[in-house]
């Protein structure tokens, strides 16, 4: 939002937006609206919207200023076909939506394997890792992360594994959710469960020091975990709610006793292994720009 706030001062004092690109990738709508309102006064620049949720979209439909602001947005892109379906649906320009995967692998990454859970690994654990910014719920009250779900499964799956949950944001409503939850573990199977809440380690470097990687999502887009997963070539279990890339272990959304299945199968077979290693997206976006 700061970004944006200097953009609009820019447009007011300056008669213009000295960007030929801005390519806004927030949920907040209020950010899109006001760069809509600068492009209407201003259209100095191409406008980029990525939408990252297929839950998204239908949130458009009942926001008036999204739609109105629809025909100031030049392109969208898309993180997989069933947005690009839903966005067609709306009545937005086939032509004018792309879909690329979000998937930049972060600068500082690095090969060189460091565990953050090492007392784990000399007691033999396998480590399962899940991840949500802040636990969510849909307009319906359902848990939109499968947070239940991955509880519920954890019951079933194996004793010889840890389940660290990484959720750095959670509000008052969202920790008395949580505490319901983790609740309906009996006492041994809560010792087994550790939550973290830091935010000065990224998502990418949990992943890394874990076995298996799981998102039990009921709706996604294209996740960035489940990319990172893959291109540090991790066991990754996601659900089938959506389109998925290949080289995850698929199980059927909501359903945890397939969940823990998946997840037994794994833990069991040592030389299974994902089929695909993930590539960085780098060139797709540069392509993109490039072309606009």
């Amino acid at each position: 939002m700061r970004q944006i706030h200097k953009i609009l001062v820019e447009c007011w004092f300056q008669n213009g937006v000295k960007e030929n690109i801005i390519h806004y990738q927030g949920s907040n709508y209020i950010g899109l609206v006001i760069l809509s309102f600068i492009k209407k006064i201003h259209p100095s620049f191409t406008l980029v919207w990525s939408i990252h949720s297929e839950y998204l979209v239908s949130k458009i439909k009942k926001n008036f200023f999204i739609s109105m602001v629809f025909k100031e947005i030049d392109y969208i892109i898309a993180d997989n076909i069933y947005i690009e379906k839903q966005l067609i649906a709306e009545k937005f320009n086939k032509n004018k939506i792309k879909i690329i995967s979000p998937f930049l692998m972060p600068e500082n990454y690095s090969n060189e394997y460091i565990s953050l859970f090492l007392k784990y690994r000399k007691s033999n654990l396998k480590i399962l890792f899940f991840y949500a910014y802040k636990l969510s719920f849909n307009t319906d009250g359902k848990d939109v992360y499968g947070f239940d779900t991955l509880i519920e499964a954890f019951k079933k799956i194996n004793e010889n594994v840890i389940l660290i949950l990484l959720i750095p944001a959670m509000n008052n409503e969202e920790k008395k959710y949580y505490d319901k939850i983790i609740g309906q573990l009996d006492n041994k199977d809560k010792k087994r469960v550790i939550l973290k809440n830091y935010t000065n380690i990224e998502g990418w470097q949990y992943i890394q020091s874990s076995d298996i990687f799981i998102r039990p999502t009921i709706t996604d887009g294209d996740a960035l975990s489940v990319r990172e997963a893959l291109y540090m070539d991790k066991y990754t279990v996601v659900s089938d709610c959506t389109v998925r890339p290949d080289g995850v272990t698929l199980f059927k959304t909501s359903d945890h006793l397939n969940l823990a299945k998946k997840v037994n199968d794994l833990l069991n077979n040592e030389k299974m292994k994902n089929n695909k290693k993930e590539t960085n997206n780098i060139n797709n976006f540069i392509n993109f720009y490039t072309n606009i």
